[in-house]
């Protein structure tokens, strides 16, 4: 999908200053604003609703970081879509490797339990 797409997307949900983050394997990600983002891609609602039960569960736990929250979800012009709670700081795989090995053991459980 062009980044064109994603502009139309984004306005047809009201977000027309939504600022890139940017992209993974199958999604875009836009800041919306101080505590969400929108990743529009190709995913379907199955997988959404996968994700937000794993959320859900992992939310409960004594994990050293912030776990993401789906608020919404859906589809626009073909293209799935979810707004999310905005996770400031590096990505896990950065902060993982200077863990402590206790530290780094919680989370790999604290993650199976979920």
């Amino acid at each position: 999908m062009r980044p064109t797409d994603h502009r139309l997307i984004l306005e047809s949900l009201g977000f027309r200053s939504a600022r890139k983050l940017g992209a993974g394997i199958n999604s875009t990600v836009y800041r919306l604003d101080e505590d969400r983002i929108i990743k529009i891609g190709s995913f379907n609602e199955s997988e959404i609703t996968r994700l937000k039960d794993l959320l859900d569960a992992l939310g409960g736990s004594d994990l050293p970081f912030r776990i993401p929250r789906i608020f919404e979800s859906g589809e626009v012009a073909g293209q799935s879509y979810t707004i999310e709670r905005l996770i400031p700081g590096a990505a896990l795989r950065h902060v993982f490797p200077t863990l402590s090995a206790a530290k780094q053991e919680g989370c790999i459980h604290g993650v199976a339990r979920g």
